[in-house]
């Protein structure tokens, strides 16, 4: 930290959000969760895990709830271990916490989410048999793919920030 209180880091201004964006409106009766997304580039091709839904044709990181006690890190390791069969390790948070309020076509009721995105790395692979492979095909996108194909814009605020197009929040 520098004497005017700005964090540098490899000679950039690192920013952080002091507005939590917020995407859609509240509606009366939804269910509040707080999630994880998660962020997951391999290293062999520079591609990002992303989940395809096969009952809603839906196309999103793996996105999870925060169980009582757990931390964002351990949920979304977690999450990912369920969902797509992959051993992680948390990296770090990517910014801060975000509100979503939305229509969860999957659960058949109005969510408001707060949700938290995480950067995770890959320890493992290929772990079989998994409970995600019945609701979703893993795909490995390019970062146009993801923010190209992603189903909803908010699902894809951490991998904007990894890739530094959405550091600052202006809404």
């Amino acid at each position: 930290m520098d004497k005017k209180g700005l964090h540098l880091s490899q000679g950039f201004l690192s920013t952080q959000d002091t507005v939590r964006p917020v995407f859609g409106e509240a509606h009366e009766g939804e269910v509040f969760r707080k999630t994880i997304s998660t962020v997951i580039q391999r290293a062999s091709d520079g591609k990002f895990l992303f989940l395809k839904w096969k009952q809603f044709n839906w196309i999103a990181p793996v996105i999870g709830g925060i169980e009582d006690g757990e931390t964002p890190e351990y949920a979304a390791e977690r999450e990912v271990l369920e969902e797509a069969g992959l051993k992680t390790k948390a990296v770090r948070r990517l910014g801060g916490e975000f509100e979503a309020h939305f229509f969860a076509e999957n659960k058949n009721e109005w969510r408001y989410r707060v949700d938290q995105p995480i950067l995770l790395e890959i320890i493992s692979e290929a772990i079989p048999d998994t409970e995600g492979k019945e609701k979703f095909d893993v795909l490995w996108l390019t970062a146009d793919e993801a923010l190209r194909m992603n189903t909803f814009d908010y699902n894809v605020l951490g991998l904007k920030r990894f890739l530094s197009k959405n550091d600052a929040y202006a809404g």
